[in-house]
């Protein structure tokens, strides 16, 4: 769930009624794959996207339908028609969306997701949706030991067979519906230097709800009033970061010093982390000249695959701000696809 949405669900007044539209399952060719979440607002304004046309349109008309009776639905939107004149999607494919008042109980749930993303357990969200006379859903999070005698032993093996792919699966049983959600730690993308590119990159970043520390030992560059959406930044030479900086597996790390130097430095500590990505800054000549020396330490030909260098997905850029924009994409990329971001691992 995007950032920007969950806060919206947690601040929610309750000034005014307000419906949860939540995608549930999909198939074939449909704007967003990723299980988004709308929240439709009594005036008609809404906060977050489903994927946008003429699906997420009807998707707010029908909400805007139950926002007086209060009952829930739960239907599917088809996105195959073939009239390119016509006011229905061509994408082609289908999806099913839950369509259920907000309530402070499901705002209760969500503000707990704060609670549950710190604790150490792998957890998944599962959400049931059971079609009866009516519609009724719940949503729990659960783990290998905690409420799973809640559920048949069909839908146990489902949600244990999801885990390992950390991904998303939906599936129908007899007793209903089930949308099964790997919950994942948030991801932090460290930028080590504040030049100019390091600069642009946490900009960026902040359009995929992306949040950012920032590390580098010239102050006039590493604060605050340069880099303003920064959630973390620190002002220490590159060699003391070490005692100071926790990399996790889910993390983004891009190295963007202001020298071979440092970059080395950072690179010799980075490469033998768990990361999500690593990237570095760098021409071919100058990361030839990194592999030969790290190769020297004893790094691996397998590590050394790991280093997305020069960094960036190759569309030509020239500039700061486009050579920021193909990190941001291949970052996306290794978020989406891992193999396709880096063939080499």
């Amino acid at each position: 769930m995007e950032k920007g949405l969950y806060k919206d669900l947690i601040e929610f007044d309750f000034s005014q009624n307000a419906v949860l539209c939540s995608q549930l399952e999909w198939s074939g060719s449909v704007p967003r794959k990723d299980y988004p979440y709308m929240l439709v607002l009594e005036d008609g304004s809404s906060r977050g996207t489903i994927g946008g046309g003429v699906m997420e349109h009807n998707v707010i008309e029908s909400a805007k339908k139950i926002l007086s009776t209060g009952t829930t639905l739960f239907s599917e939107f088809d996105l195959g028609h073939s009239d390119a004149d016509g006011e229905g999607g061509i994408c082609g494919g289908r999806t099913k969306i839950l369509i259920e008042p907000f309530t402070p109980d499901i705002q209760k749930f969500w503000k707990s997701l704060n609670m549950v993303r710190s604790g150490k357990d792998e957890l998944v969200l599962v959400t049931e949706v059971l079609e009866g006379e009516k519609i009724t859903c719940s949503r729990v999070f659960i783990s290998e030991e905690f409420l799973f005698s809640d559920f048949g032993g069909d839908t146990i093996a489902k949600i244990k067979s999801s885990k390992p792919k950390n991904k998303a699966i939906s599936f129908h049983l007899e007793d209903g519906f089930y949308l099964i959600q790997p919950i994942i730690a948030q991801p932090l993308l460290h930028i080590f230097g504040a030049g100019h590119v390091g600069t642009s990159v946490a900009q960026l970043a902040s359009f995929i709800d992306l949040d950012v520390a920032v590390y580098d030992d010239r102050s006039n560059l590493a604060n605050f009033n340069h880099i303003p959406n920064a959630k973390t930044i620190l002002t220490e030479p590159f060699a003391a970061l070490e005692k100071k900086i926790v990399i996790n597996p889910q993390d983004f790390v891009l190295v963007a010093t202001r020298g071979h130097k440092h970059d080395l430095e950072m690179v010799r500590w980075m490469i033998r982390q768990d990361f999500k990505y690593l990237g570095l800054v760098s021409s071919r000549r100058k990361w030839k000249l990194l592999v030969d020396k790290l190769k020297e330490e004893g790094v691996t030909d397998k590590q050394i695959r790991r280093v997305h260098a020069p960094v960036g997905i190759h569309i030509h850029s020239e500039t700061v701000p486009e050579i920021a924009v193909s990190i941001i994409a291949e970052i996306i990329l290794e978020s989406r696809n891992p193999k396709l971001s880096n063939p080499n691992i």
